[in-house]
């Protein structure tokens, strides 16, 4: 953030924390020097007047990108259980938004054609985690693999992890399988729920 007496040698408007975060990247993109000389000119214009951050960084013709004020997601990595409403396959996979990510998967981006109860996905604590994880089910299933649902468009991807059902008690035992310092919970489309069972 701004440091507190720059704002106030400047005298510029801050409502927020949101301000001082653009105010510091302005600062640190033109410099102290032509940030006073702007000010200078400001005051000279409108005479105790304080000038919102917005508009010097129109005047500098600055656009600050959003990862500079928006808050930080923890990363929320997931190897995931894609079950077809048949039940006649799965998809294993993982991402960092899983449930974003399994819509592309769907022909209308609604999961019609999906089984919510049993399409679950299991948190971990890195990306590399979870790529390890991901690769044991996927290895372990090899012997398993089949086709893509007909419904799937190709560019979503994942052409190869796509398992028939029958090996999904597998699948969800050896998700379960791996070590974590806290109960290891299977998350469902809306909320967490032990281990489901294949009826």
């Amino acid at each position: 953030m701004a440091d507190k007496t720059d704002l106030d040698r400047f005298g510029v408007h801050i409502e927020n924390e949101m301000d001082e975060l653009r105010f510091a990247y302005l600062l640190n993109a033109v410099g102290p020097g032509k940030r006073w000389r702007s000010m200078c000119k400001y005051n000279a214009r409108y005479p105790g007047s304080k000038p919102f951050v917005s508009t010097l960084l129109r005047w500098h013709r600055i656009r600050v990108p959003t990862s500079v004020y928006a808050p930080k997601q923890p990363a929320n990595y997931h190897v995931y259980l894609l079950v077809c409403s048949d039940l006649s396959r799965f998809k294993i996979g993982m991402s960092g938004q899983w449930t974003t990510r399994i819509l592309s998967f769907s022909d209308r981006y609604d999961l019609a054609e999906y089984d919510e109860r049993l399409t679950v996905a299991v948190h971990f604590a890195d990306a590399p985690q979870a790529r390890r994880a991901e690769k044991v089910v996927k290895t372990a299933l090899a012997e398993f693999s089949v086709d893509a649902p007909t419904h799937v468009a190709f560019c979503a991807g994942g052409r190869h992890e796509w398992r028939s059902f029958n090996a999904y008690p597998s699948a969800i035992e050896i998700l379960g399988s791996f070590e974590s310092p806290s109960p290891r919970f299977f998350e469902s489309i809306s909320f967490p729920n032990p281990a489901p069972t294949a009826q």
